[in-house]
């Protein structure tokens, strides 16, 4: 874990604020497992690598950010091929076919990715069946 964030975070190329910094620390010690697997934070802006850059050790593999501009998630392929698959219009990275992240340009209701992520889904894109 880093004491502080590189220069990066929304691709602009913008340094991270001391303000933007805090409110990562502070979304992140108030983060929520719906889910064994899964991280929410809620982030006050869209600067995902204050949090991501901070994660703990033992922390879920797969992140899911939401912010007023936009939605972010982070981790195994097979969720991002169904968030992407359930939700058209975003983008999608990484280290795939392992992990990656995928993004939306807009806030999500977190209803809406869980729905998305559902069991189901998973189970059909471990197996390499397309989602439901």
């Amino acid at each position: 874990m880093r004491e502080s964030c590189p220069d990066k975070s929304g691709n602009d190329g913008r340094p991270l604020s001391p303000a933007e910094e805090a409110a990562g620390r502070d979304a992140l010690s108030r983060a929520e497992r719906p889910f064994d697997d899964l991280l929410l934070v809620h982030l006050p802006h869209n600067r995902t690598a204050v949090v991501m850059d901070r994660l703990p050790p033992g922390s879920p593999a797969n992140v899911l950010i939401l912010s007023p501009e936009e939605t972010n998630f982070y981790g195994a392929a097979p969720l991002i091929q169904a968030l992407n698959h359930a939700i058209p219009g975003g983008w999608f990275g990484g280290a795939l076919p392992s992990q990656g992240f995928w993004g939306y340009p807009a806030p999500l209701d977190a209803t809406r990715i869980f729905a998305a992520l559902g069991k189901t889904n998973h189970e059909r894109f471990a197996k390499g069946d397309p989602p439901l």
